[in-house]
């Protein structure tokens, strides 16, 4: 049995700039620059995790920590919002 990957999506300052990092358990395993209300950059880096790792991920979910920055102003998109 192939084991299920859980990630999680953080924000995190370095060099004084937002970068949205991508964590498998302690593993970092990705890292870009963080916009503001970015949703649907979201999306599209669950897709590719899905590409990657195939039927192994079991769902990419936000941090408390960053909801405000990954959502913006559009706080009801959470509701639109999947994790798998």
């Amino acid at each position: 049995m192939e084991r299920t990957l859980s990630f999680t999506w953080d924000l995190a300052e370095v060099d004084g700039e937002p970068y949205q990092i991508i964590r498998a358990g302690d593993t970092e395993v990705w890292r870009e620059l963080g916009f503001f209300n970015n949703i649907s950059r979201f999306e599209e880096v669950r897709e590719l995790l899905k590409q990657k790792y195939g039927k192994r991920v079991k769902s990419l979910k936000p941090t408390d920590g960053c909801w405000e920055w990954l959502c913006g102003d559009k706080a009801w998109t959470l509701s639109d919002l999947r994790f798998t």
